[in-house]
């Protein structure tokens, strides 16, 4: 039986001519809301929540909601739905990360987020195919 080679999934420092399709930001935010928990050390559902639940959460929350605000290039509203919150709310959480980067762990720690991000971003079409295929799950 011969062997199956299988392509790069992008290369290195090109961003994909894919275009992001209506669902793709949902997706997106569910990995980033992941890779943010882990960087606080919280379960993911602790973002999840409805309510404000504990100020650690909260700022996590606020973290993954600039991240899709600067990463995405989304407006305060798309990001607002995403994360079921208003636009005010995703305004207000992108006005205070922001405040707090001159904390040099924070930003360093927002910084290596934004990388992660911008990496996915750049192998999107190979991680579309992965996740139509249910191997990802958000």
């Amino acid at each position: 039986m011969p062997v199956r080679s299988f392509p790069p999934l992008a290369p290195p420092l090109q961003r994909s001519s894919r275009r992001r399709q209506p669902g793709d930001d949902a997706i997106f935010c569910g990995l980033l809301e992941t890779a943010v928990a882990s960087a606080f050390n919280l379960p993911v559902t602790a973002l999840r929540t409805r309510s404000r639940g504990p100020a650690q959460a909260a700022f996590a929350r606020q973290c993954a909601m600039y991240l899709a605000h600067v990463v995405l290039c989304l407006n305060y509203g798309a990001v607002g739905r995403l994360f079921h919150r208003d636009r005010t709310t995703a305004a207000y959480a992108c006005k205070q990360v922001e405040a707090r980067r001159d904390d040099p762990g924070l930003d360093r720690m927002l910084q290596s987020l934004e990388e992660l991000c911008d990496d996915l971003g750049r192998q999107w079409p190979a991680l579309g195919r992965i996740v139509s295929r249910g191997k990802v799950r958000s």
